[in-house]
């Protein structure tokens, strides 16, 4: 089959093109990176701008790709991106209605504390920490502070950069918090394991229940339904299985 002579003269011409336009970005990347080290200063009026160019240089900065509306437009401003993710998360952690119902390496919250800075503290902030913990308990006041979390949003594997769905939202707590939390975790552990308040098919956030052995459950279920004929067909979604909360 003949190929078309205009279409291979614009494929050669949009190849051209592509090169170019990838040597003029290089090119003005490099010129602002110039203008940027050329304004850097030691002193202490220049707002740590060192500092800063080290962090800068050390980090990888990952480009935005634009997003489509649900309409099919295209969404490039910080603003229009802002407003999809804030519509469509909305949309995700929406709760369930209750009447449809049956019955170190960790990335710092807000307040940007590791666990590093926590394992720093000294002895006396330690001992303060220790007071606010009990305070927590006693009082039964949970500060409204720890309950703010950053959201972040990655791209899922596989997943098309363009489409608001594609996203997987992570909240970030404050280490404060998830800290009592551990403490608060290793205290009722226990208590919950002996009394049986955890249902067994309950395998969400629970160490040593992995999704590989609740899919295994099931279908080791529905085996035992076909045997029994029992069951004639199964239908399991789990779309956004994590995102939404049951309020009894």
């Amino acid at each position: 089959m003949a190929k078309d002579p205009n279409a291979q003269r614009q494929k050669t011409a949009f190849n051209v093109a592509v090169k170019e336009l990838k040597k003029a970005m290089i090119a003005v990347s490099n010129a602002s990176l110039e203008t940027y080290l050329s304004r850097l200063s030691p002193s202490n009026t220049s707002d740590h701008n060192l500092w800063k160019a080290a962090r800068y240089s050390n980090h990888q900065q990952r480009s935005v790709p634009p997003l489509s509306s649900v309409d099919g437009d295209w969404l490039r401003t910080d603003q229009q991106k802002a407003h999809a993710f804030a519509n469509h998360l909305q949309e995700v952690f929406s709760p369930w209605n209750s009447k449809s119902c049956s019955s170190e390496n960790k990335t710092p919250g807000y307040d940007l504390i590791t666990g590093k800075v926590l394992r720093e503290l000294s002895p006396k902030c330690l001992t303060l920490l220790r007071y606010i913990y009990n305070a927590v308990l006693r009082l039964q006041y949970f500060p409204n502070q720890w309950k703010v979390s950053e959201i972040i949003l990655i791209l899922k594997p596989g997943k098309k950069s363009e489409e608001v769905a594609s996203y997987r939202p992570i909240s970030l707590l404050p280490s404060l918090f998830k800290v009592l939390e551990k403490l608060l975790l290793t205290r009722i552990k226990s208590i919950m394991d002996n009394m049986k308040l955890i249902p067994n098919h309950q395998f969400g956030f629970r160490s040593g229940h992995s999704a590989v052995q609740q899919i295994h459950r099931v279908v080791e279920y529905i085996g035992e339904g076909l045997e029994r004929k029992s069951c004639t067909a199964a239908f399991l979604d789990f779309c956004f299985a994590f995102d939404r909360v049951w309020h009894a």
